[in-house]
């Protein structure tokens, strides 16, 4: 597996781990607390830019750093993102 494989291996198993967190949130948000509908939103809206980079990384550039990088941060942010919600909720 070359190195450019393994990157985007690494980070469609992340993604997938976090679509499962960002899916079982939902059900919880529907639940629970309207005062939280705000974080939400912004995380949604990075989930929504993710799912775009993720798509990049797959047909354009799997071998380049910068955006696998940029796909990294914001699995990053969103996934501290997700934690605090779970915990507020």
């Amino acid at each position: 597996m070359t190195v450019s494989n393994t990157r985007q291996h690494f980070l469609e198993q992340e993604y997938q781990q976090l679509k499962q967190r960002r899916d079982d949130l939902r059900v919880q948000l529907d639940l629970g607390k309207k005062e939280i509908r705000s974080s939400w939103n912004d995380l949604d809206q990075k989930w929504e830019g993710l799912e775009r980079k993720m798509n990049e990384v797959e047909r354009e550039a799997p071998e380049s750093e910068q955006v696998t990088t940029a796909a990294r941060l914001l699995i990053d942010e969103i996934r501290d993102g997700f934690t605090r919600l779970r915990k507020a909720i």
